[in-house]
């Protein structure tokens, strides 16, 4: 019997170091609760330098069971030659609750990558030290002149989580609203069993 899951991140074996904030997290995932369709779609444009994209569609096949699909990309030159940045990202999950409302089931897969070139820093601190007024994207740096230097960091996860409460649920109103929420055990929660299931690969590269 089970009253208050606690989650044990992963992160605590494999960390993405400093690239930890660019990439999602258990308790970031959203599950979504919706009376009709919904998607929503972004572009973004940074004079030149950057764009991103996101797209999400989110509906409900019926008024227990739902899905949601996102994607998004960033590509960002960066303000000095050699450090563009390429993330991708793609999220698929789904919930489903049983009609008496005491068993619950969270599930999603998700894929993200990100493509980070490595400048390596100034050539010279001279050129603030000088205040010379140049370019920023002409300033000499430690890997320049033709030499490429990459990191790529992935994480992939597949996620499901089961519950099943073992007192009935306490009754709410009838009237469907729209929400949001994650796979989480609630403090508040009641008295339950709860089985889950996660798989995480990550992997950093470096090329050059």
């Amino acid at each position: 019997i089970l009253v208050r899951a606690v989650d044990h991140n992963l992160d605590n074996y494999f960390t993405l170091g400093p690239f930890s904030s660019y990439f999602s997290n258990q308790s970031s995932i959203p599950f979504y609760h919706t009376r009709s369709p919904y998607s929503e779609a972004n572009y973004i444009s940074a004079l030149g330098r950057g764009q991103a994209f996101s797209i999400l569609h989110t509906q409900n096949v019926n008024e227990r069971w739902n899905f949601l699909i996102r994607y998004s990309r960033l590509n960002s030159l960066g303000a000095y030659s050699n450090s563009q940045n390429i993330q991708s990202r793609f999220l698929f999950n789904t919930h489903y609750t049983s009609p008496k409302g005491k068993y619950k089931v969270y599930a999603y897969a998700l894929s993200e990558k990100l493509d980070a070139s490595e400048s390596g820093g100034l050539a010279n601190d001279s050129v603030f030290e000088d205040n010379e007024d140049i370019p920023r994207e002409a300033v000499p740096l430690i890997f320049s002149g033709g030499v490429s230097e990459m990191r790529v960091v992935r994480n992939r996860e597949f996620f499901v989580q089961q519950r099943f409460n073992l007192l009935n649920p306490l009754k709410k109103s009838k009237a469907i609203n729209d929400s949001a929420d994650n796979a989480g055990v609630k403090r508040n929660a009641q008295i339950g069993l709860v089985h889950r299931i996660k798989y995480q690969r990550r992997s950093v590269t470096y090329s050059g």
